[in-house]
């Protein structure tokens, strides 16, 4: 009925979350573009969860967009009880929780605009047309998310427990909001603190140990969406926190990103006791062995594989004097060979 893609994002989707390994564990579906990334090339995707998404659909304004998936939905629900598989819809659920994870201010939309953040997913436009499409029978797509949390509860928690819930006000969309405790930048956010702290990359930690970190973390006005605040103030949801906080480190590469998607490398001051000198480390990809960085400017500053672990050796630029140790230097520009931005 589906096409491979979607077929083989259903199977994944329902491995990395309601799969036996979940049994007795609270479970969040929670996918954002990072999380996607991760999976596909865990399972080795190689058409997008938005595209094998899109295939299913009807998003010319015609039809009902989510009929197809809807028609699966219910074939499944005729299969006896308790299914062996989750319903055909989980493609579908991840990317209305990916849309939510969208949803901060910017130029276009304001931070609680659902609809316009999923229109943007899906069609990749930003037109009222395109919103009212993906605002159609979206009652069907809250159906699936109702049909979930049931086939979950005739698991008896084996397949995870469900963290679906109805919302008073929002009756549809509280769904996949729901689901998504991180919006907009908060994924960068905690990995930085996963870096200023001395967390390992893709490193186990005690879950109530990283909630303490990222608390304090929060005390200081880092900027977290008001969801996540909420959540980490909240004595009900730290246990779901602390989960959502351990699969992020275990997923963490050790890499920090700028809001922009740039990557942020550190600079290390070393001395060379022996020739007398003083000299600039960078903190540097696994994968970028050598290479220069070409500022914005034209200045190119080149770099080669050091004995310091993850730190690369300059070259003669830049210069290690007086004023750049007492105010401290920023390079910035775009790392050539391999083509990795800092």
């Amino acid at each position: 009925m589906f096409g491979s893609a979607y077929q083989h994002w259903q199977a994944a989707l329902e491995s990395e979350f309601f799969g036996p390994n979940a049994g007795g564990r609270t479970v969040l579906f929670h996918v954002d573009d990072g999380a996607a990334e991760l999976i596909a090339e865990k399972y080795s995707l190689d058409v997008s969860l938005v595209e094998a998404v899109r295939s299913e659909l009807r998003l010319d304004g015609n039809l009902p967009p989510y009929g197809k998936v809807a028609f699966g939905a219910r074939q499944h629900n005729r299969l006896p009880v308790p299914q062996a598989t989750a319903p055909p819809t989980l493609p579908l659920l991840a990317v209305t929780v990916l849309a939510a994870s969208r949803m901060v201010s910017d130029e276009n939309f304001r931070s609680n605009a659902y609809y316009p953040r999923l229109a943007e997913v899906l069609t990749g436009r930003h037109d009222h047309d395109a919103e009212q499409i993906v605002h159609r029978d979206f009652s069907d797509v809250a159906e699936m998310w109702r049909q979930l949390d049931r086939w979950l509860d005739t698991w008896d928690g084996a397949r995870g427990t469900s963290t679906i819930i109805d919302h008073h006000r929002l009756v549809l969309i509280g769904y996949p909001l729901s689901q998504c405790l991180l919006r907009g930048y908060d994924r960068e956010l905690i990995e930085r603190m996963f870096s200023l702290v001395g967390y390992a990359p893709r490193s186990a930690a005690d879950r109530m140990e990283l909630l303490d970190a990222t608390r304090k973390w929060a005390a200081h006005g880092r900027g977290f969406s008001h969801p996540l605040e909420r959540a980490i103030a909240d004595p009900r949801q730290h246990g779901l926190v602390g989960g959502l906080l351990q699969r992020l480190l275990a997923e963490w590469d050790g890499s920090v990103r700028e809001r922009t998607g740039r990557r942020v490398g550190r600079l290390r001051l070393a001395a060379d006791v022996d020739a007398g000198c003083l000299y600039w480390l960078a903190e540097t990809p696994d994968e970028a062995a050598g290479g220069a960085v070409v500022d914005p400017r034209g200045g190119v500053y080149t770099f080669h594989a050091s004995n310091y672990g993850p730190y690369a050796e300059w070259g003669r630029e830049p210069r290690c004097d007086g004023s750049e140790i007492r105010s401290g230097l920023r390079l910035e520009g775009e790392v050539r060979q391999p083509p990795i931005v800092v």
